[in-house]
């Protein structure tokens, strides 16, 4: 395509080479551009440089061309900033400085081989402290790690030259490189009042995320005897602990210090190299030892408190070797450290779908789609999944029944997601998975979807996987997602479709597929959430828009049942069926085809139901829908 593209715009070069002028190499440019063909924009603009003379074009239309010409190099190839830059000079135009900042707020990863020509560029109408800022993210999303770290000295500068950082806690780009540089960054320009509560914060996080990991070799019930909100609390505990103890310590630096003794009250004060003091009784006639022996002392079992971004001592042992005698040093002015007053975020727990309770630890062998799943060699770096499986709603609310927990739900998520990697090519780093999602959790997944299909300039790919319970809004009919928090008095809490659709298309997207295994009437597979209601409700359509197709289920007020045989939601197994038998290859045609046949007859063979699947599609798609896949 490359050498093709050369060899018309060469021969269209050499015919009309003196008669072709600037603007109709930028007119074609631009229609370019429009359709989102940015390769082809950019040879065009290319070509138009050439016969560009300064001197006989607005300032305004050579500002517009060097924006979109900047917009359309990087989008096409990011390396290409080295031209331009080289091209344009020091003194870059409007249109470069436009490049530049798409490469900043939008660009998803940046190849560090450009770092010089970032590092050196100026602007010289822009703001210098504005520049530096925009140099930070630049370097911040390098692939090279090393590099990466100058994105903290650009940062720097920015805030000295009075660079205003909103919201300095949501910065994603700096807290992912190092977080407690970034931290300690912000406290030294007063932008937050605390540093080390929020370090204690991440540490806390960071400890438990890891821990709560389910072990190789570790059993299903040995995890969850580990892994509890109990367990969880008592972790807080120990975590904070460790961190303020270890901090304390060297913050005081226990082995340096001066003593004064008062023989009246038989107390040392000892003062420590940071300036601190404590009062410590030692009897009088053990006091010449204590003293002559004051460098060899050791500091046993400090305990400290974190209070006002200071860390204060609470307790210690002192140990005296001459004698063999211990002094006690202890605080009653000083309150131990409370962890449980820190808002903490936790990773939600992810199980793997042989863990489930009622599942051996051995894949059943006749559960064919769980064995021989294809793979590909190929990966689409613009692939992205959302997955979330909610089964167990009876743990997280008083008063339900285990029948009203969603059967295989975690399951099915588990290995809809092995599929999306081995099968469909999508990088597991770029995998958002949730088991047993609670209403913060969905609600953060959401808004993390929508900032990912923005961030990728409309060349994002993304499956949207659900399995758990659905509801309609009682006053609107509305479907909605239900967290495994919420119930039917607390539905203001669910999560309404047309949100996560919204979320989905409010930026541009190659494609985005919906894929869920659950019902709106408030049924269920084995019992409806809502059951002690006894009815069910038909929901009304939802309106697409974008690039959209949904595939649900189950029809109007029908259940989205379970096919136990093969411990899996009866839509998701012939879902995967299909993945399986074609390599991932079907088209989504084919797929609403095999699934709108098999489903249901088995649902009538096996669970005596209907279960009718419903594929909607965007008007805007009616026509190229059917030719797509999942990869």
């Amino acid at each position: 395509m490359l050498k093709i593209t050369h060899l018309v715009v060469a021969l269209l070069v050499s015919v009309t080479a003196f008669s072709q002028s600037f603007y109709n190499y930028y007119s074609v440019g631009l229609k370019e551009y429009n359709k989102g063909d940015f390769k082809q924009a950019y040879y065009y603009f290319t070509y138009a440089e050439k016969d560009l003379d300064i001197s006989s074009i607005s300032n305004y239309d050579l500002a517009d061309y060097y924006y979109h010409y900047g917009i359309s190099t990087l989008k096409f190839d990011s390396t290409l900033i080295k031209q331009a830059s080289a091209r344009l000079g020091t003194s870059a135009t409007y249109g470069l400085f436009k490049a530049f900042e798409y490469l900043a707020m939008d660009a998803p990863v940046i190849s560090s081989v450009i770092a010089k020509q970032i590092e050196h560029i100026k602007f010289k109408k822009e703001p210098v402290e504005r520049i530096n800022y925009l140099k930070a993210i630049i370097f911040a999303k390098m692939d090279s790690p090393d590099v990466r770290l100058k994105a903290f000295d650009f940062l720097s500068l920015a805030l000295a030259q009075k660079y205003t950082l909103d919201n300095p806690l949501d910065q994603p780009m700096f807290t992912n490189i190092n977080y407690a540089q970034y931290i300690d960054l912000i406290y030294q320009y007063k932008l937050i009042d605390s540093r080390y509560n929020y370090l204690l914060k991440y540490y806390v996080e960071d400890r438990i995320n890891q821990s709560q990991i389910k072990g190789k070799y570790e059993k299903m019930a040995d995890n969850q005897a580990r892994v509890n909100e109990t367990t969880r609390q008592n972790m807080i505990a120990v975590f904070s602990k460790q961190f303020i103890d270890s901090v304390g310590t060297l913050k005081y630096n226990l082995t340096t210090s001066q003593n004064e003794y008062d023989p009246e009250n038989e107390t040392f004060l000892i003062t420590f190299e940071s300036g601190k003091r404590i009062i410590v009784p030692v009897p009088v006639a053990e006091a010449p030892l204590f003293d002559q022996n004051f460098a060899n002392l050791t500091y046993k079992n400090a305990s400290f408190t974190l209070r006002n971004d200071e860390f204060e001592l609470v307790s210690v042992t002192i140990a005296n070797p001459a004698n063999d005698k211990q002094y006690a040093y202890s605080s009653l002015d000083v309150t131990e450290f409370n962890p449980t007053l820190m808002d903490y975020k936790f990773n939600a727990v992810e199980i793997k779908p042989d863990d489930m309770p009622g599942n051996t630890g051995v894949i059943s062998q006749g559960i064919d789609i769980e064995t021989n799943i294809p793979v590909t060699s190929q990966q689409n770096p613009y692939a992205f999944a959302l997955i979330i499986g909610n089964e167990d709603y009876q743990t997280y609310q008083t008063g339900l029944k285990n029948e009203q927990n969603v059967e295989f739900a975690i399951r099915d998520a588990n290995l809809v997601k092995e599929y999306c990697i081995k099968t469909l090519g999508i990088p597991q780093s770029q995998i958002l998975f949730y088991a047993n999602a609670g209403t913060v959790t969905m609600n953060q997944a959401v808004q993390q979807v929508q900032q990912i299909i923005k961030s990728t300039g409309g060349k994002a790919s993304v499956l949207v996987y659900y399995a758990g319970h659905g509801y309609p809004d009682a006053k609107t009919q509305e479907p909605c997602l239900i967290p495994v928090d919420v119930n039917s008095s607390t539905m203001d809490f669910a999560l309404p479709l047309s949100k996560l659709l919204g979320a989905c298309t409010a930026y541009p997207a190659e494609k985005v597929v919906f894929m869920l295994d659950a019902c709106f009437s408030g049924g269920g597979r084995n019992m409806g959430l809502m059951a002690a209601r006894g009815v069910t409700i038909t929901p009304k359509d939802v309106a697409l828009s974008g690039n959209v197709v949904v595939f649900s289920a189950s029809a109007g007020n029908q259940t989205a049942l379970p096919y136990r045989d093969q411990k899996h939601g009866m839509f998701t197994y012939y879902m995967l069926k299909k993945l399986q038998e074609t390599n991932g290859n079907a088209t989504l045609a084919d797929l609403d085809a095999f699934i709108s046949e098999k489903v249901p007859v088995q649902a009538a063979i096996v669970n005596k139901q209907e279960q009718t699947p419903v594929t909607q599609i965007s008007p805007m798609v009616q026509t190229q829908w059917t030719n797509w896949n999942l990869k």
